[in-house]
């Protein structure tokens, strides 16, 4: 049965993002392997697909139509060999205990990876779970009905409170705009960072062919990784970031008993798991664990992601395992605030809160997005001396990246290569920018970034910028723009610095967004707070109610109190209102 054979590649291959590998056996499609997120994401963890047609595995006559959707863009991926973006289709997938089938809608890209025929031989498909997305739009649309219902049961106040609502109605026409424009943005944006993901998986597929490029591999890596040795788990190598995971040395732990390193693991998941690793020979990951350490400085605690992948001997049996890692700490420390804030906050009506998680996940999924992307683009200088060897390769690479990129020339900033994506990025056209100098080419950047680029060739040490806010000069016209950005130094074998990789990605709607929502949160507040209206939502099923301090206070009471008790200061004749009212 086909697989991904090295256990390094099968590390890298298991990343956080759902990916199976195909045949292109059409119509058949037959299953070659797949990740753990797939198998997460499909209810199909511990169920033997590989070497099973997928859509044996996925039943297209209970998918609830999406299954022509499937079929058609992984046959236009095999006949015109290219990548195929299938927008959300509905497929619905079995439970895990095979009773139900569950509603499902996904996004999908397709990959072709070609054989030495040129004709492709598989297919990489990357799939997204957007069921929760497209949901929540009919969620989002029914508040917007009872936004309507509202305002016409306010249409009989004064004429300044009457246009104080029709603001807020615009406002939220406006937010639900912004909405739309972060998702395109969220999904150009992961485009982008998957195909970066695939090339650089391509690079990494050619270089782990030979054994002895598993150690420049693990110390060259940008993650914490490192391989133990024997079931006294000897580390063997290990990486910078993996010793700055433990604030340690690449000195102080090479060619040292793990626990001799880290005592104060033994009473942790860590050593378990390691264990279940080397005696079934299975690998295990998780995403997020605890992790607490004695520091230099006292005792610590950080938040890791893992995976233990199994190395075995020339015999096939486990000789060590191979540790990949990643510190979360900040990710998961940012989401316990962001907890915490929520329980601090006052109880807002229904349909703003839904607005406010959906836009909490959104820039939360794009902060992860552009940190993967900075990841996979360091990864880019490991591989430069290989790009080096195909000066045409690497110019069509460059052209046809969806991402925008300048190669510079260090030694006189001479621009050499720039693509169509950048070009629209500073607003210039090709003619503007060839045979000249970066700054002769932007003059209007120089000021900010010269003694930036200055630093990166003199240094070697690659800059990156996330929403730098600068002027451009867009085809005549000046253009306040925020972008992210990364300088990436170029390399001889010797280490000397040749040339700069400009990345860069315009995220000025992003941001504009982001502002545009804050300042319709904070006016809508206001509108409220300045009108004096009493708010409350009631939850007929449980007869209970969520009330703002105003509503008590018209009442007569310091704090919530239960349904029935405002009902008893109705007057008996008005009490059949509220009944027809709900």
């Amino acid at each position: 049965m086909e697989t991904i054979a090295s256990p390094l590649l099968r590390a890298l291959f298991d990343v956080e993002i759902s990916r199976v590998l195909l045949r292109a056996d059409m119509p058949v499609f037959t299953i070659v392997d797949a990740n753990a997120f797939y198998l997460k994401q499909t209810l199909t963890e511990g169920k033997e697909i590989k070497g099973k047609g997928l859509f044996q595995i996925f039943d297209p006559e209970k998918a609830g139509g999406g299954d022509v959707t499937l079929k058609n863009g992984l046959i236009n991926a095999v006949k015109e060999n290219r990548s195929v973006k299938l927008e959300p289709f509905k497929y619905d997938i079995s439970s895990a205990d095979g009773l139900e089938m569950i509603t499902s809608w996904w996004d999908a890209e397709i990959l072709p990876i070609r054989g030495n025929d040129g004709k492709p031989k598989y297919l990489l498909v990357t799939t997204q779970n957007v069921t929760d997305s497209i949901l929540n739009a009919k969620l989002l649309a029914d508040a917007d009905k009872r936004e309507r219902e509202l305002n016409q049961q306010l249409a009989g106040m004064n004429e300044e409170l009457a246009a104080t609502n029709e603001e807020l109605e615009a406002s939220n026409e406006e937010l639900l705009a912004t909405i739309t424009e972060l998702s395109v943005s969220q999904g150009e944006l992961q485009n982008i960072n998957e195909t970066l993901e695939v090339k650089i998986s391509e690079r990494i597929a050619e270089l782990a062919k030979s054994e002895s490029s598993l150690r420049s591999l693990v110390m060259t890596a940008h993650y914490p990784l490192m391989i133990l040795r024997g079931r006294d788990w000897i580390i063997e190598i290990a990486n910078q970031p993996l010793v700055n995971l433990w604030d340690r040395t690449i000195e102080e732990v090479t060619g040292r008993k793990l626990m001799d390193i880290l005592p104060e693991i033994e009473d942790q998941p860590f050593p378990g798991f390691l264990r279940q690793v080397y005696d079934t020979g299975v690998g295990y990951g998780q995403e997020e664990q605890v992790f607490h350490y004695n520091a230099p400085t006292g005792p610590a605690t950080k938040y890791v992601s893992f995976y233990y992948d199994p190395l075995r001997d020339e015999n096939g049996e486990v000789a060590g395992i191979i540790v990949a890692a990643n510190d979360i700490t900040a990710q998961v420390h940012s989401r316990q605030q962001l907890e915490k804030s929520n329980q601090d906050q006052q109880a807002l009506n229904e349909e703003f809160a839904a607005i406010n998680e959906e836009l909490a996940a959104t820039i939360e999924e794009l902060s992860a997005s552009n940190e993967e992307l900075v990841l996979a683009q360091k990864d880019i200088e490991y591989k430069n001396s290989e790009l080096a060897t195909s000066e045409g390769r690497f110019r069509a690479l460059i052209r046809q990246a969806p991402v925008a990129i300048c190669v510079i020339r260090a030694e006189d900033l001479m621009i050499q290569e720039v693509n169509d994506a950048y070009l629209e990025l500073v607003g210039k056209e090709r003619s503007a920018m060839e045979e000249r100098t970066i700054w002769e080419a932007v003059p209007e950047a120089a000021g900010s970034y010269a003694p930036v680029m200055e630093e990166v060739i003199r240094t070697g040490i690659t800059f990156s910028g996330r929403e730098h806010e600068l002027i451009l000069i867009k085809n005549g016209i000046p253009e306040n723009v925020f972008i992210d950005f990364i300088y990436e130094p170029v390399k001889e074998n010797s280490g000397s610095v040749t040339a700069i990789m400009v990345l860069g990605i315009d995220v000025s709607d992003k941001v504009k967004a982001r502002r545009s929502i804050e300042d319709v949160e904070e006016r809508i507040r206001l509108a409220v707070d300045a009108a004096g209206i009493g708010t409350f939502d009631l939850n007929v099923p449980e007869n209970t109610l969520v009330t703002s301090d105003r509503f008590n206070e018209l009442y007569g009471f310091d704090s919530t109190q239960p349904r029935d008790e405002y009902l008893k200061i109705f007057h008996p004749d008005d009490l059949h209102l509220s009944k027809s009212a709900h």
